[in-house]
């Protein structure tokens, strides 16, 4: 699949670029991808943000790609749901992920298409341990961007999380302090990640499915998983599936 995201403020500001409407670049960049994947030869008449003239691919692309948006502002998966084909996200917050499936189908309402035409996936940190302290201390530098990144202040309840304690984070990270993780606290870990004893990891992953989440994409907190983990991750794959 082509996953597709702007990214943050800060990658602007590390680029020294100024961000100009988001939403309108990518709602371009996912016409001109989609053709390009066709075998079309596109140019940008019209286009706001980008100027192509007659480009293509030099390979002819022999099946359908699934065009991903990554987003956690609503207004972007609200986008997800109108043009998408799925939506990929951090957070493991059953508030916030219910509010993300409300945007994608308001989306999809805009496009007359069904809101299961854009799958919903998330995105996270996962160790097996029996020590949940252990696992989160794996697990913790992370979630430093994800929890202390930049992303709008008024998700951060959703998340539920403490808005202080994330807004000391956000501000340490922006600043570039090499101590910012020291700040990212267990609630913190546990709303972008999933650490724990072999139960606790297959329980949490799996009812992921309860609130419309079927795909998720797996970061190793310990570096490359073993046999156990993989097959830990069948038993949740056939969770997510039922």
């Amino acid at each position: 699949l082509a996953g597709l995201g702007v990214g943050g403020r800060d990658v602007y500001q590390e680029l020294g670029l100024v961000p100009k409407s988001p939403l309108r670049v990518t709602r371009e960049s996912v016409a001109l991808i989609r053709q390009l994947l066709a075998g079309r030869a596109v140019s940008g008449d019209g286009a706001a943000h980008f100027s192509v003239n007659k480009a293509s691919l030099r390979f002819s692309t022999t099946c359908s790609v699934p065009v991903f948006l990554a987003a956690r502002g609503l207004q972007m998966c609200r986008l997800a749901g109108e043009t998408a084909d799925g939506l990929i996200t951090h957070g493991l917050a059953p508030l916030y992920l219910r509010k993300v499936q409300d945007a994608v189908a308001q989306g999809a309402g805009v496009s007359g298409r069904a809101q299961q035409d854009c799958e919903v996936a998330v995105m996270l940190g996962v160790c097996v341990d029996e020590n949940v302290e252990r696992a989160r201390d794996v697990l913790r530098p992370g979630c430093c961007t994800l929890a202390g990144g930049s992303y709008a202040d008024d998700l951060i309840p959703d998340y539920g999380l403490e808005t202080s304690r994330v807004l000391a984070l956000k501000h340490a990270v922006s600043q570039g302090d090499p101590d910012a993780v020291e700040l990212i606290d267990d609630d913190m870990v546990d709303a972008f990640s999933v650490g724990g004893p072999e139960p606790l990891v297959v329980e949490r992953l799996s009812a992921l499915s309860d609130v419309g989440v079927g795909r998720v994409i797996l970061g190793w907190g310990g570096g490359q998983p073993t046999r156990r983990e993989i097959e830990i991750l069948g038993r949740v794959r056939d969770g997510l599936s039922s």
